[in-house]
């Protein structure tokens, strides 16, 4: 590793013959650059905190908002088995949920894309996550009461966690734990 020190108002890139001065701020004197691999030349390690960057796939959420919206325009029998249209509650409380999710944990928006959504008879919504082993059902009541059934897979017999009246902290959780099991060691 190769360490130089410059000093001054300007310092050049190292390694590089055909590039112009690179200014350096004028806050401290003495700026250290590091090379620490054959890709990094001319990179200058300033006393700057850096921002992360942080991408962000918005279809994750607009393709899941798009497919509850598209719920509210099932009318009535919308199954042939005298299914009720959706609730607007339903509907509402759905949004939120994905919202509070995919915006949670922006770098996990892939794996916070819903498996499933669907209409349920009863004018609810059920939003279904699958990660590896392990999935969770949730169901939105016409009320906005949720529920949910959580699966995991990965061991020697699966196990199952189903809570009849969750809060949405409690739903959020779990489909998070889902989605973030597989980056875990």
């Amino acid at each position: 590793m190769t360490t130089i020190t410059v000093s001054g108002a300007v310092a050049g890139t190292v390694g590089a013959t055909t590039q112009e001065p690179m200014p350096i701020p004028s806050a401290p004197t003495t700026q250290t650059t590091r090379r620490t691999s054959p890709y990094a030349v001319g990179a200058v390690a300033f006393a700057r905190p850096r921002r992360l960057a942080v991408r962000r796939d918005p279809t994750v959420l607009t393709e899941a908002l798009g497919r509850v919206r598209g719920l509210a325009q099932l009318s009535a029998n919308w199954d042939g088995e005298d299914a009720v249209p959706i609730a607007s509650g339903a509907i509402t409380h759905a949004e939120l949920l994905l919202r509070e999710v995919i915006c949670k944990y922006p770098l996990l928006d892939r794996s916070l894309r819903p498996f499933f959504l669907i209409g349920r008879p009863d004018g609810g919504v059920q939003v279904e996550w699958r990660v590896d082993s392990r999935s969770v059902e949730v169901d939105v009541r016409p009320d906005g009461q949720l529920s949910y059934l959580f699966v995991d897979r990965s061991g020697e017999a699966p196990r199952f966690h189903e809570n009849a009246s969750a809060s949405r902290s409690e739903a959020i959780d779990v489909i998070t734990h889902v989605a973030i099991a597989p980056y875990r060691a």
